[in-house]
Formats: C-alpha cells, sequence, structure tokens
C-alpha cells in the first residue's frame, strides 16, 4: 500500500540507483523511495512508460517501451541511440549491456536473431548477433554429460546444442510408419528436457509430440509416443530422470480433456518400445484426484518425491516403508 507519489501503480521493474535507493521503472517514468517520508518522488521530468531500470556506477539507465534507452546522470535525462531497433533487455554494472531482436530483411522475407550489445568508452556499442541458435523462445533446457547446453524451442521448431564453440541442430523426418506428426509438429511446445546419467538427453514436446530420446554417441533421435510406447499420454508437463537411469514422464491430467494418468515411468530406456519396460503410477496408488504432475524429486534411490497440483506433495517409497535405502 506503498503508492504514495507514484505516478501509476503498474510496476514494471525495481533495482537500487548508485546510491542505494529503491527505484521503480513503471507507468510515466522513473521514481525513488524516500525511508524518511515513506513516499515515492518522480526523478527527472520524464513521462515515458519504463519496462527496465538498471544502474551502473554513477548513472542509471532506463528502457521505454518505445523503446527508448535513456540515461538519468543525477541533473538530467540522456537519450542513447540504440545500435538495432528492437531492444528489451538492460543490465548496467562497470559496462552497460544491452539485448533484443535484431531483423534483417531479405527479397525472401525477414530474419531474426538474438543480439547483445556492450558500450565502450566511445559511446558506441560493440553488437555481438547470435546467427546460430534457432531457438526462438528457451523453454525445455538441460546441460549434457559434457556440459554442453540444450535448448527446446517453446514453439516446437527446434532443439539446440551448444558445445564450447559451435551450434548444432536436431531436425529429422519421420523413420517410422506410425510416426506420422514427425518431430517437430507445430504445437509441439518443447517445455521439459533432461539429461540421463549414461547421458541420453530427453524432450518432452507438449499436446503433439510426446517424448524425444537423442543419444550423442549415435547422433540418434527417437520419438516415444502412446502408439508406439507405454506411455499414456501426450500432454506432458516435465521430464526428470532417476540416478539409476529410468525416466519420470509428468503429465497434465486436468478433467478438462488431459491426459488418462498422472506419472508414466520408464524404468528401461533402452527397450522403450516394450509396454513391459514402462509403469504407470495410478491415481489410486496415492496420487489422488490431483489435476497436474508438476515435479519429481529423487530424494534417494528409492524414495521418490511428487509435486501434484491440487493434491500437495506425495512421498512414494518404491521397496515399501520396511526397507532401507542400500535395498535393490
Amino acid at each position: 500500500d506503498q503508492n504514495a507519489g507514484l505516478p501509476g501503480t503498474e510496476v514494471f521493474d525495481l533495482d537500487l540507483d548508485p546510491e542505494g535507493n529503491l527505484i521503480v521503472a513503471g507507468r510515466g517514468g522513473l521514481s525513488r523511495w524516500d525511508p524518511d517520508s515513506q513516499t515515492w518522488s518522480r526523478i527527472g521530468a520524464l513521462t515515458d512508460d519504463l519496462r527496465r531500470a538498471s544502474s551502473g556506477s554513477d548513472q542509471v539507465y532506463c528502457l521505454s517501451f518505445q523503446p527508448r534507452l535513456l540515461a538519468w546522470d543525477g541533473s538530467g535525462w540522456t537519450s542513447i541511440p540504440l545500435p538495432e531497433p528492437w531492444c528489451s533487455a538492460v543490465h548496467a554494472a562497470d559496462d552497460l549491456w544491452i539485448g533484443g531482436t535484431a531483423v534483417r530483411r531479405t527479397d525472401g522475407g525477414q530474419l531474426e536473431h538474438a543480439y547483445r550489445a556492450r558500450r565502450l568508452p566511445s559511446g558506441d556499442f560493440e553488437t555481438r548477433l547470435d546467427y546460430s541458435s534457432q531457438v526462438f523462445n528457451a523453454m525445455g533446457v538441460t546441460f549434457g554429460q559434457d556440459n554442453s547446453l540444450w535448448m527446446g524451442d517453446f514453439y516446437g521448431f527446434d532443439i539446440s546444442r551448444r558445445d564450447i564453440s559451435e551450434w548444432s541442430h536436431i531436425y529429422e523426418v519421420p523413420h517410422a510408419e506410425n510416426d506420422t506428426l514427425t518431430l517437430f509438429p507445430g504445437r509441439g511446445n518443447v517445455l521439459a528436457m533432461a539429461t540421463g546419467p549414461d547421458g541420453t538427453v530427453w524432450a518432452a514436446q507438449f499436446a503433439g509430440g510426446g517424448v524425444l530420446k537423442y543419444d550423442p554417441e549415435s547422433n540418434r533421435t527417437e520419438h516415444l509416443q502412446p502408439a508406439n510406447s507405454g506411455m499414456t499420454g501426450r500432454l506432458i508437463v516435465n521430464l526428470v530422470t532417476h540416478p539409476d537411469g529410468a525416466l519420470f514422464v509428468m503429465h497434465d491430467a486436468n478433467p478438462q480433456g488431459g491426459d488418462p494418468q498422472l506419472v508414466d515411468v520408464l524404468v528401461d530406456p533402452d527397450d522403450w518400445g516394450n509396454p513391459d519396460s514402462w509403469m504407470t503410477l495410478t491415481r489410486d496408488e496415492g496420487l489422488g484426484e490431483g489435476t497436474v504432475a508438476w515435479d519429481v524429486a529423487v530424494e534417494r534411490p528409492d524414495v521418490v518425491w511428487f509435486a501434484i497440483q491440487t493434491v500437495g506433495l506425495v512421498r512414494w517409497d518404491s521397496n515399501g516403508l520396511e526397507a532401507g535405502p542400500d535395498a535393490p
């Protein structure tokens, strides 16, 4: 309820100015908190709607929705020319960094690439474009056994891998007769990724896709789905690997057309096409009437916790309460 003095109650970013005072960027400009009077005061006469604020050692930098990049030096505002017209991020420390989208128009249309830029003492920006990653909006993320970075696209267009210095991407046409959805169906958002103890990389495609199994050694991608495995549905929201290799597949099972079950366990990832390699943890075995299985945590090899929406936390002792942690 500390809104006195703010030009508006829509606040988009918080930071501390160079003197350590709390500042807010929002509708109608930048404001500073006065702890003595318990009120806000506007900084300068700026009335732009601001989406970001970040303080350097002697200046405060703000990014408006237009976008415009502005600097406050304690006495006035200065507009800083942007190297690219679309800027969505600003971070100030010893150096000023910005990031956004660079658009390159060609005869065939336009290309969009992420960029980041550092401001030099001359006032110009040193800009670097990331041409190689095909991911528009990273949602599922994991690290491989070799510390490579894996990102899955929210829109289901691509999975990209970043090695020490290179990007590579997974594109693959259907390789099985029943693989009619192809590898990246338009509605197959990659919401989750995970890495197994043997280096296998898993990716879940919500709705249309199922689960992708990528073997870095053979460079092969396999497509798991209900039609060719023991998986019970396609509305997959998360994946977690067990230290012994099993894969937990978590579903959206809401009553409005969700999957029939909450959790599938792929006990033998090497034989995923065999229904006997799968175990379904049914609602009547303790998961209750939950609507979504959001996460899994393996406390020890025989004890697993589930976070189930509308139910809460559920503890599963797979060997029973009488068995110890060293039981197989």
